[in-house]
Parts: structure tokens; sequence; C-alpha cells
């Protein structure tokens, strides 16, 4: 299991806002979805239970429902590239999530698609973001490891470019947080694309840090 107790020693460290109750968007692909996880609730429950153990609370949107967990709305589509998750989540961006959980390029990755543009395609995504919730907090993770000889190196070129545009965006004011998969392990993947369990428990801690770096920055509320 996860060590719940030092993540929240961590974000107690670093955070100074009152308890909030947030709209999250989990948005993404079939890592989004939970894929392969035993439950089918991926990372979705693990970061509700440290969220809720911090004393705040989420509630999931979405249009997809996914998992064992009472509150499984998320926006995971299978197979889905980054341009393709795009045109599908515009109903649940109508919504207004206060934060967006975004995690898009695996699959671009895996078909090869037009890579040396795949990290600006995840700021349109960004922006289009930002169109329907001026005020809300993207964090923006890694995609995980591809557990293939050719592509994994194709995973860190990607992962790197995301990394520089995000940081970017950040220096000039925007609302957004880039949180780090570089923990995962090939012994946390269930496949070649999806973690099993245990990665699936890391895709949530980083998600966490990365939640309350939004928060102590006073972007959730």
């Amino acid at each position: 299991m996860f060590n719940t107790r030092y993540l929240l020693v961590v974000a107690g460290l670093i955070r100074l806002t009152l308890a909030w109750n947030a709209t999250f968007l989990p948005l993404g692909d079939s890592i989004t979805y939970g894929w392969l996880s035993t439950d089918g609730n991926g990372y979705r429950e693990d970061l509700l239970e440290l969220v809720t153990a911090g004393g705040d609370s989420v509630d999931y949107i979405g249009s997809i429902q996914a998992g064992t967990m009472a509150d499984n709305w998320n926006d995971g589509y299978i197979g889905c590239t980054i341009d393709q998750i795009a045109s599908n989540g515009v109903p649940a961006l109508e919504i207004v999530p206060q934060v967006v959980l975004l995690m898009a390029g695996t699959n671009d990755i895996n078909y090869q698609e037009d890579l040396t543009n795949a990290p600006s395609r995840l700021m349109t995504l960004v922006d289009e973001i930002f169109s329907y919730s001026p005020d809300a907090a993207i964090i923006v993770s890694d995609i995980p490891l591809i557990v293939d000889d050719e592509l994994e190196p194709l995973v860190m070129t990607y992962n790197s470019g995301v990394q520089e545009l995000v940081q970017e965006r950040i220096s000039e004011g925007q609302h957004l947080v880039h949180v780090s998969l570089s923990s995962l392990t090939s012994s946390e993947m269930a496949d070649e694309l999806h973690p099993n369990d245990e990665g699936y428990q890391v895709l949530a801690q980083a998600w966490y840090v990365g939640v309350q770096t939004a928060s102590s920055a006073g972007w959730i509320s």
C-alpha cells in the first residue's frame, strides 16, 4: 500500500489553505479509465482516499463511469490520442470542472502519430480546457513508461517536451502543475501500456502531490 502518513505530512508542510470541496475531471485515455486495475478504479479511488484523509473532498465528473467505486465518473477514452480526447471531452468541460487531471499522449506514442508536435497538441488541449474553465487548476502528468525498447525513448522525449511547455506556461501565470512519473518501474506495469494496481497507486501519489501544489497556490476552493 502507498504511504498515506508520509504523503499527509508532506501535504501539511506545503499547505496553508482551508478545506475545500472541488469538482475533479480525470481526463485522458484508458489509463484514466483504470484499464487492467483489479477493481477498475485505476488511480481514482486511491487519490480520493488521499484527498479525503487530508480533510478535503472531491466530486469526480465526466461522461464515463468505470470501476467499483461509488463516484466513478471520469473521461478516460480507451485507445484515444490527444486530439481524440480533446474532441470527446467537450461535454464534461461544459460542466466547468475546478480541477482537471490531464494525462494524454500514450496512444500518440503507441501509434507514432506526429510525435514531434505531440507536446504542442497537448498544450492545445490545455488551451481548450481553459476556454471552458478559465479559473481551473490543470494538473498535467507525465505519461507512464511503455515497456518497449523502441517506444520508451519516445516516451522520454515526449514527457520532456511536455514538461518544458508546461513550465513556460507556469512562468506566464497559468494555473498549471506538472507531475512526474519517473518513479514508476516496469514491475508496476500490467502490460506494455497500463499500470498494475501498484502502478496505479504510484499515479495516485503523484496526482496528490500535484493537487496539494495547486491547493497551496490557492487555485482550489
